[in-house]
């Protein structure tokens, strides 16, 4: 996976177009690591605490989950938010 560079100084219409792209890509990830640890959504949701439809929505970049999402998300797949986030 080819990690994202942000630039500074992006237009607003630069700014969102980034962000969808890293949310897509951060979506995408949390997905491929749930599956290899054969875990459904339903499965992480409740580990976590969170509504299924809520993971669902964040492995398709529909949603751009918080700090603490992505930390409880984290602790449920066993790993550390450190090598969740080295990918990007």
């Amino acid at each position: 996976m080819r990690k994202l560079k942000y630039k500074e100084n992006l237009s607003k219409s630069e700014e969102k177009k980034f962000k969808k792209g890293f949310t897509i890509k951060f979506g995408k990830y949390i997905k491929k690591v749930r599956k290899e640890q054969s875990l459904t959504q339903e499965e992480l949701a409740f580990k976590a605490n969170l509504h299924s439809t809520y993971i669902g929505h964040i492995e398709t970049g529909t949603y751009t989950p918080s700090i603490f999402v992505v930390w409880k998300i984290a602790q449920v797949l066993k790993m550390k938010l450190k090598e969740l986030l080295k990918e990007f």
